[in-house]
């Protein structure tokens, strides 16, 4: 199945390849781009900006460029800790699905701490947050609410390159 899906990549020859998966499922598309010898630029999603991705090599990651809403502030004391702490724990970097997590376990307790331990409280006071359109600092990046109810972060692109994520635009939330 490998080789038809690479020949069928290299007769269509395409300018660029669009990855709207997982890193698990980019390793065998990857493997089927680079065996068909495309020369085509590849980008993904926020599904791509994972550590696990580095880890199929730079054979195949290389030159990929994702859209991220994370990007580690190493000068913010509070996330330094937590990624330095998520390092000795498991031996590799945190990427945004650690880090929102982490966040929202945090945000949840700042709302029982608040308003209470009870699904109104937490209401009460994620909805301020959003009235108020309060900043919230997270180990993933500052952030803010909308009125549907979803975090409003900056967007990065980033390309890898020598094994990581090297941001290369940051748009501004809008």
């Amino acid at each position: 199945m490998g080789t038809a899906c690479a020949t069928g990549f290299s007769d269509a020859r395409p300018d660029l390849v669009a990855l709207f998966q997982r890193a698990a499922a980019a390793d065998w598309t990857m493997r089927a781009i680079r065996e068909a010898g495309l020369a085509a630029d590849v980008i993904g999603g926020d599904n791509l900006a994972q550590y696990s991705l580095l880890e199929l090599g730079p054979e195949l990651t290389r030159g990929i460029r994702v859209s991220q809403f994370f990007k580690l502030d190493q000068s913010e004391p509070r996330a330094e800790r937590f990624a330095l702490a998520f390092r000795q724990l498991t031996g590799s970097d945190p990427d945004y699905s650690q880090a929102f997590a982490y966040d929202a376990v945090y945000l949840l307790r700042d709302a029982v701490l608040q308003d209470g331990y009870s699904r109104a409280g937490v209401k009460t006071y994620l909805d301020r947050l959003i009235q108020d359109r309060v900043p919230v600092r997270g180990v993933g990046g500052t952030f803010t609410f909308g009125a549907d109810r979803d975090a409003r972060r900056p967007l990065y692109v980033a390309e890898i390159r020598n094994g990581q994520f090297n941001i290369l635009k940051a748009l501004p939330v809008r």
